[in-house]
């Protein structure tokens, strides 16, 4: 108790001493308006640090949480994770938060493959199936407010296309590089078989 009296007390005088010099009714009057401005400064330091002894310190830290997510078709709302006040981010099945939400839209970019007939390519062809990726939007956000909104392309999303005989005969020297992230093609390049 002795100890917060003799804080507050020194709160009191520096208060005191700022007022004066703010009147121009110091002691030691400053010379000039930076050597003024310094003093001021140094006052306001002296009371903030005497002040946390009462009022506390508070700490600002960033932290960083990989959520891993796998999206699906037809997901509209899933809880993604929940934010607590006191532990941050939690599971989204832990109540200690509150929840945000993941919003998985199909853009249809990529049309099922249709044949010259009019019907879907039979899978039973001889070649090498490729997914071709199809582009979704994700959105997070809070049940009301939209945070943050993303478009990227998903193989889950897209169709399976062959590419079947002419690409990969004996005559023709094929190099196919996919995309290691979605499987689509990034390049292909073919050329024909010097004898």
């Amino acid at each position: 108790m002795k100890m917060a009296e003799l804080c507050a007390q020194e709160i009191y005088d520096i208060r005191e001493s700022r007022s004066e010099l703010t009147k121009g009714q110091a002691d030691y009057m400053p010379k000039d308006g930076e050597q003024l401005r310094i003093m001021l400064q140094n006052l306001e330091n002296q009371e903030t640090a005497i002040r946390q002894l009462f009022e506390g310190v508070t700490v600002c830290d960033t932290a960083q949480t990989v959520i891993t997510f796998i999206p699906e078709r037809d997901m509209t709302k899933v809880p993604l994770f929940r934010f607590s006040r006191h532990f941050g981010i939690v599971d989204n099945n832990d109540l200690s938060g509150e929840p945000y939400y993941m919003v998985v839209e199909d853009m249809k970019s990529c049309p099922p493959h249709i044949n010259e007939q009019g019907k879907k390519a039979p899978k039973d062809e001889t070649g090498i199936w490729i997914a071709l990726p199809g582009k979704i939007r994700l959105s997070v956000s809070d049940g009301i407010v939209s945070l943050n909104t993303i478009e990227l392309s998903a193989s889950q999303f897209g169709e399976v296309e062959n590419l079947n005989d002419p690409l990969f005969s004996k005559k023709v020297m094929t190099r196919l590089v996919l995309n290691p992230y979605n499987g689509g093609i990034e390049d292909i390049e073919s050329a024909p078989i010097k004898n």
